[in-house]
């Protein structure tokens, strides 16, 4: 059993909910809402990684940027490119 507590005001919304759902109790309407919460998979909006997207590449960027400055007062090059023939 669990158990945890309500306002009366969100008691009585609660209540309207199972009246309007056709549900028997704010109990089963946790139940049914609890269940519901487990099936499905969790759901990130579009915006949401959008916005993690562009603050991965701001990062990046100011990355890019520190290892440059870092580059050039060390006068370290970067390493070539070695490139292997298949043939």
């Amino acid at each position: 059993m669990i158990s945890f507590r309500l306002t009366e005001e969100e008691h009585e919304r609660f209540r309207q909910l199972c009246f309007t759902h056709g549900l028997r109790s704010v109990s089963e309407l946790a139940r049914v809402a609890m269940n519901q919460y487990f099936e499905q998979p969790a759901r990130i909006s579009q915006d949401a990684v959008e916005s993690r997207v562009v603050e991965l590449e701001n990062r990046l960027r100011l990355l890019s940027i520190e290892i440059q400055k870092i580059s050039s007062h060390t006068n370290l090059r970067p390493f070539p490119v070695r490139r292997f023939s298949t043939t």
